[in-house]
């Protein structure tokens, strides 16, 4: 018996696809309007997703059920690195803290510190360093690019 060649294609989709679904974990977004900015994949297979709020940016990981778990909040993140040569930092985040001025304002230049990733309380007195900008922590560190 000969297959069509419309079924036969048909088929072939069904048969890719099917499996991808099984296996293939949803994302649960923790509410309806959830605004994703960038999405990570490490190294080590875990999966980051940074959510657009608008008091700044908030820092997730998908965990095995398909569920977010709330990692931290930052003003800005401008980035994750793998690695870090000169102190041999892995899996660390380049953020930007909103700072206030003593009698009111922010530094809207304010410098792009660095953290370790699951650190819940990313602020100013956690740091790990700071860097000027991101073309200088870019010769210094290999990064992950947003997927």
């Amino acid at each position: 018996m000969r297959i069509p060649l419309n079924l036969s294609f048909l088929l072939s989709v069904f048969l890719i696809i099917v499996p991808l679904n099984v296996f293939a974990k949803e994302v649960k977004y923790p509410y309806k309007n959830f605004n994703v900015k960038n999405i990570y994949r490490l190294d080590n297979g875990k999966t980051i997703f940074i959510e657009q709020t608008g008091w700044g940016n908030t820092i997730w990981e998908k965990i095995n059920n398909g569920e977010l778990k709330k990692i931290s909040h930052v003003w800005f993140v401008a980035g994750i690195a793998k690695e870090c040569s000169d102190r041999n930092l892995k899996n660390i985040i380049f953020v930007a803290h909103k700072e206030y001025y003593l009698m009111g304002g922010i530094n809207e230049n304010a410098p792009i510190r660095i953290h370790n990733l699951y650190n819940p309380q990313p602020y100013i007195d956690t740091a790990l360093g700071s860097v000027p900008n991101m073309e200088y922590a870019k010769e210094w560190c290999k990064f992950y690019k947003p997927i």
